[in-house]
């Protein structure tokens, strides 16, 4: 595990579109490219990487308005340009060929990238696998938090003007599992995330991905339906917005019927049960993205 400050001690600056995007690289073998979700940051990524990086170059970053990358107010936000963050990236580190871990609405951005990878738009460039964690793959299954749907409502200014470190971290320990919450440092370090270059400030207008979706989510349940690269689904049974409620359902409608379920277990499984998944994925990587794990 790294503290915040080791983190961002580590990490590396690159400009896209006039902004800093942090991000890690450390690690050498097939790449994994690591997406983060809302409203955090690369940093979720922080207790798995130890594990991860033995046999693999492993890669994340903070989104356009997340975590230590520049956070524009006028700024178009969008999934694809999201995808087009990383690929840039990518590119700039002569990179070609690699996985994809996502979670939360970085899974948008991963669904994004197969779609692009199995219509023949991605180049040079070569998706090897997708395993999301957390995320409504159907639109139909999403669950959206009180607080999300209140920052889309008309009263939404409102509500982020009055958000506070302690609504927030409210807010981001009810998605843990009872067994499985973050500590008071952990809880201050997201916040510090959030804040830093006025994050706090445009939390409504990181919900982005939720209008995104509307126009483009079949594109993205299509590319999961239909892709032969081998996917795979992890899911904590105690997340309250994707968790037991949602699988059955899923198991119904998914094509890919890769899921594996996590007991205890809430809305960051990479956080909460670190160990856990490293195995998950190893396995999966190791069966179905035929790499060395």
């Amino acid at each position: 595990m790294f503290s915040l400050e080791e983190w961002k001690k580590a990490g590396e600056i690159i400009q896209y579109k006039e902004n800093e995007i942090f991000y890690r690289d450390e690690g050498q073998g097939d790449v994994i490219l690591c997406i983060h979700g809302y409203p955090s940051s690369s940093w979720d990524w922080n207790k798995v990487w130890p594990e991860l990086i033995k046999n693999h170059r492993v890669i994340a970053l903070d989104m356009v308005g997340f975590g230590f990358s520049s956070k524009p107010h006028n700024y178009k936000y969008s999934i694809s340009d999201q995808a087009d963050l990383h690929l840039e990236l990518l590119k700039s580190l002569d990179i070609k060929s690699f996985h994809i871990l996502a979670h939360d609405f970085g899974i948008f951005v991963g669904q994004e990238l197969v779609a692009r990878h199995d219509e023949g738009e991605l180049d040079d460039f070569s998706v090897n696998s997708l395993c999301a964690m957390s995320g409504s793959i159907f639109p139909e299954l999403y669950n959206p938090r009180l607080i999300q749907r209140l920052l889309l409502s008309p009263v939404g200014w409102l509500v982020q003007k009055l958000f506070s470190e302690e609504k927030f971290c409210n807010n981001l320990s009810s998605v843990f599992g009872s067994k499985t919450k973050p500590t008071k440092v952990e809880l201050s370090s997201y916040w510090s995330l959030l804040q830093h270059n006025a994050g706090d400030k445009m939390i409504g207008k990181l919900l982005f991905y939720i209008e995104d979706r509307k126009v483009y989510g079949n594109r993205w349940v299509r590319a999961w339906q239909t892709t032969n690269l081998p996917v795979q689904l992890i899911i904590g049974l105690a997340d309250p917005m994707y968790g037991s409620d949602s699988v059955e359902r899923y198991k119904i409608l998914t094509k890919q019927k890769n899921l594996e379920c996590l007991t205890d277990v809430g809305h960051f499984p990479q956080v909460e049960s670190p160990t856990e998944v490293t195995d998950i994925y190893k396995t999966f990587l190791r069966i179905g993205g035929n790499v060395k794990a």
